[in-house]
Order: C-alpha cells, then sequence, then structure tokens
C-alpha cells in the first residue's frame, strides 16, 4: 500500500475514533500525534489515545508503557484493522 494510501486511511481511522468518542460523551482534544493522538476527557476521567492501522509496532507500545501519567488517565491504542468495521482497543499499563 502507498505511504499516501496509509495517511488516508489513518486519517479516517482518527475521524472514526473522534466520532466515538463524542458519542459517549467525552469531549476530544486532537493531539500532536507524537505519542498520543488524541484526548478523550468525560468528567473525571481522561483517555489518552495512540490510533493506528492494521498493527501495533513494539516501539508504540514501549513509548506509552514509559509516559508518565495519573491515576485519572488510562493510555490506549486503538487499532483499526483493514475490512473491520470496529476498533481493536488495548490498554496500555
Amino acid at each position: 500500500m502507498s505511504d499516501c494510501n496509509t495517511k488516508k486511511r489513518l486519517a479516517r481511522a482518527k475521524k472514526r475514533a473522534i466520532t466515538i468518542l463524542e458519542r459517549a460523551g467525552y469531549s476530544v482534544i486532537p493531539s500532536d500525534n507524537g505519542k498520543f493522538c488524541l484526548i478523550g476527557i468525560r468528567g473525571r476521567e481522561a483517555r489518552l489515545i495512540k490510533v493506528v492501522i492494521d498493527m501495533i509496532k513494539d516501539e508504540e507500545i514501549k513509548a506509552l508503557k514509559e509516559f508518565p501519567i495519573s491515576e485519572i488517565y488510562t493510555k490506549e491504542i486503538w487499532i483499526k484493522k483493514k475490512d473491520c468495521p470496529s476498533f481493536e482497543i488495548k490498554e496500555i499499563y
């Protein structure tokens, strides 16, 4: 798959993730796409989310595990696989 197609799929996945979070009552803040892509906030909880397509890279998991957070946050990777309508969500501890 070309780099252009990959970027388009990732952009669509991020838009879909935002829609899912907003429908669940979260306010969504797009991030800088460094360690995290989105921050979802609802009440006293916050979800730091990395959106990926097809598979998680070991360095992404390592970077998220090393990122220090408070207990009100969760760190998650949302995986959007080709031809699958929903995300696979993995919480990182």
